[in-house]
């Protein structure tokens, strides 16, 4: 008699008809340069005719960006879709660490200033940019996410922590896109659509990858070697995004043509790495409990 589980969701066939997505870093980098270049165009237009958008509008240009990438992350789970009350209130919990996150990375940044006060000019962006402002607004995304859903009976496929993830971060991305539209205009929001907007989702998607592992750990036993395989997935869940925020931080508040020709091409491989985590972790996705 065979020990194997039986496969009760289709996982294996699941995984031999979901096709495998290559996108090439140059058809990204393509990609990336033609929104931006149309942003470009757009934010002409704008600031030549004065175009004005009324609130409606303002607040659908933040958070659409946010939503459509949700969408598209929520649809690759194939096997069992997540209760809608849970990512309403994920989305609502990571937009409401905005505020938090403004006052500390605030308070932050007062206390480094007289500390940096006479350092280079680079080392200041790299503390406050490159570590200051992604410690703050990744570890206030990963408590929601932990608190949120580490015990939800929800919580069944590893998949569900990639979705969870993202869920909080383009929370957290939409209300922070929101408040830059209302300050600056459209063409600040458009352009954040295919920056900021973007990243927020990809430091989601591998909080959530690892975050997934972690909890499949935790369901295969208690043993002293897969606790430490647990702790080892938590720490990366919070780590990887912290690294991969602080990098585009600190290359994008910097100047000069090879920062920007940096960015283009950062921007473009962390797309291709986003997505092809998202379509790796949907094709081996596997039940966790």
């Amino acid at each position: 008699m065979s020990d194997k589980k039986p496969d009760l969701y289709g996982l294996e066939r699941e995984r031999m008809e979901t096709p495998k997505t290559r996108l090439p870093i140059l058809i990204a980098i393509i990609i990336t340069a033609v929104l931006l270049f149309l942003w470009m165009l757009f934010a002409q237009r704008v600031e030549a005719e004065g175009i004005e958008l009324s609130t409606p509008w303002i607040f659908a240009l933040a958070i659409i960006p946010a939503l459509v990438l949700i969408i598209d992350v929520w649809r690759q789970d194939k096997i069992e879709k997540e209760p809608l009350s849970l990512m309403l209130r994920l989305f609502f919990f990571g937009a409401l660490m905005f505020l938090p996150a403004y006052y500390l990375e605030d308070w932050g940044i007062g206390f480094l200033a007289p500390a940096l006060e006479d350092s280079p000019e680079l080392l200041i962006v790299f503390a406050i940019y490159g570590v200051l402002v992604p410690v703050v607004e990744e570890t206030l995304k990963y408590l929601v996410l932990r608190l949120t859903t580490w015990r939800h009976v929800a919580f069944n496929f590893r998949y569900d922590g990639l979705v969870y993830a993202v869920v909080v971060s383009l929370g957290f991305a939409a209300i922070e896109n929101l408040g830059y539209v209302w300050e600056n205009g459209v063409a600040i929001g458009l352009f954040r659509a295919v920056t900021a907007v973007a990243l927020h989702c990809i430091t989601g998607v591998f909080m959530g990858y690892y975050y997934g592992l972690a909890k499949q750990k935790e369901g295969e036993g208690r043993s002293l070697g897969k606790r430490l395989l647990e702790r080892k997935d938590l720490i990366l869940a919070l780590l990887v995004p912290i690294l991969m925020h602080g990098l585009y931080d600190f290359v994008a508040s910097c100047e000069g043509v090879v920062a920007y020709v940096g960015f283009f091409i950062m921007l473009a491989a962390f797309e291709v790495l986003g997505i092809r985590k998202v379509r790796r972790a949907a094709r081996s996705d596997m039940q966790i409990r």
